[in-house]
């Protein structure tokens, strides 16, 4: 597609002409809630705009840090340009195992490649259904190559710490750290991550500064509650963690 003309089109133009090409045209945009961090832009009132005025313009709007990717949207917030518009969400969820097997064996079936069932089985039980984990697991065995279990995992936990590492930087904070190597350990109440907190700094810690750190990581979606207790769910990440 090629759009001929002087200068540099703005995004809202380049929105514009898109939609006068007279058919829908998607327009997706991965991790979606990075683009808060622009600040020559307002993302979002970009979004409404071609929501309000752009009838063949379709967005979609995909963020693994599903938390930051609400607050960016502002959905429910009166202030915030997108808010009262209607979307669709989907939302990815845990393959039982059986659902995760089928989905190793359908992937590998159309890719051509046979897999040995029980490595299968052990990718399943080591990814605990995780489609983007199980999904790499396949990419890694078809093109890559890495036909060991064990290779899978550590290059895969080495993605992750990599992730992670970056996460606590751009948060400024080494106390993300400390909780996600307390969690590393297995699930934990708020009251053990408090001391593991007071124990790395040496002192007492406000209740509210502890609730605000775990309330962070389980938007970002590296913590989740379960049971009045914290815990990193997934198996790669949790394994990063004690990286870290």
């Amino acid at each position: 597609m090629t759009f001929r003309g002087r200068g540099r089109l703005s995004l809202s133009d380049l929105f514009t002409r898109l939609n006068d090409l007279g058919e829908p045209i998607v327009v997706a945009v991965d991790e979606a809630q990075e683009l808060r961090k622009a600040n020559w832009l307002r993302f979002d009132r970009l979004f409404a705009y071609a929501y309000d005025s752009l009838s063949n313009v379709r967005l979609v709007l995909t963020g693994s840090q599903f938390g930051l990717l609400y607050d960016f949207l502002g959905l429910e917030d009166p202030r915030a340009p997108l808010f009262g518009r209607a979307f669709q969400e989907v939302r990815t969820r845990r393959l039982s195992p059986d659902e995760a097997l089928d989905f190793l064996e359908r992937g590998f079936s159309e890719s051509g490649v046979r897999c040995p069932g029980d490595l299968m089985e052990k990718a399943v039980d080591a990814f605990d259904g995780i489609i983007g984990w199980l999904t790499y697991f396949g990419h890694l065995y078809v093109t890559g190559g890495l036909r060991d279990l064990d290779d899978v995992v550590r290059a895969a936990s080495s993605l992750a710490l990599e992730e992670l590492r970056d996460l606590i930087s751009s948060l400024r904070s080494p106390r993300y750290a400390v909780i996600l190597r307390a969690l590393a350990e297995g699930r934990a109440p708020w009251a053990a991550i408090r001391r593991r907190l007071e124990d790395y700094e040496g002192r007492g810690l406000n209740p509210a500064t502890v609730s605000q750190l775990i309330g962070t990581l389980v938007k970002l979606g590296v913590v989740e509650e379960v049971e009045e207790e914290y815990a990193i769910a997934d198996p790669v990440y949790r394994l990063a963690a004690s990286r870290l």
